[in-house]
């Protein structure tokens, strides 16, 4: 069986204009969730939504030479 990439890692070469999209797809989806109240299923889009933002965190960091 072939290894996935994870989540974190797919996040981590995505443009910033494809995150940006996917932030707003996600934030979406979530919204649609809760409204359903499907707290698992939000609770697992809320930890994708969190990798974006640690992703566009990570790359504003090393755009400030940091």
């Amino acid at each position: 069986m072939r290894n996935l990439p994870s989540v974190a890692d797919v996040v981590a070469t995505m443009p910033p204009a494809e995150i940006d999209g996917a932030i707003r797809a996600l934030t979406v989806r979530q919204r649609a969730l809760l409204l359903d109240g499907d707290l698992p299923s939000v609770w697992a889009v809320t930890e994708d939504l969190e990798r974006c933002f640690a992703a566009l965190s990570a790359r504003a960091g090393d755009s400030r030479g940091r």
